[in-house]
């Protein structure tokens, strides 16, 4: 099992920032990345429930969210990767989790992935070659959430 965890610190409050992120169609976007919703959630659109499809560079994921706490906490499930052939990957996901926390004016949001690339022999080493990759894409999109936000005005 390979863990992700990257974070950032933007300067904006917390709701505001949960917000932002938690509009999965609009922070799941970038030149080769978008995101739309199959399913909205039971009590907020991109909320508990909420069933949504990634897609990257060819590939295409599918995300449940499987908790909901605003402005503090959201979980997710991948539950199901489809490859550039449009085949199912081998993957495990365990699960996906951002903490969003103030810090004085300011939130720290931390983002966790576990996963798994159940393949004998080579699917540790896969782990490990995919682990910064993925690493470093969310670390891109808490910098261009970071970016957008602190160059708006706060809203109450």
């Amino acid at each position: 099992m390979y863990e992700v965890h990257v974070t950032a610190t933007i300067a904006a409050p917390r709701h505001q920032v949960f917000e932002a992120v938690s509009d999965h169609e609009r922070f799941l976007r970038g030149p080769e990345l978008s995101c739309h919703l199959t399913r909205e959630g039971t009590n907020h659109r991109n909320g508990l429930g909420a069933l949504r499809e990634v897609a990257m560079e060819g590939r295409v994921i599918t995300e449940e969210i499987t908790a909901w706490d605003p402005p503090r906490r959201f979980e997710y499930m991948i539950r199901r990767f489809i490859d550039r052939n449009g085949k199912p990957a081998p993957f495990r996901h365990e699960g996906g989790w951002l903490d969003f926390s103030q810090s004085g004016e300011s939130t720290r949001i931390d983002w966790h992935s576990r996963f798994a690339i159940p393949i004998p022999i080579v699917g540790w080493f896969v782990e490990r070659f995919l682990g910064p990759r993925v690493a470093g894409s969310f670390q891109q999109l808490l910098e261009q959430a970071k970016k957008n936000l602190e160059h708006q005005p706060a809203t109450s």
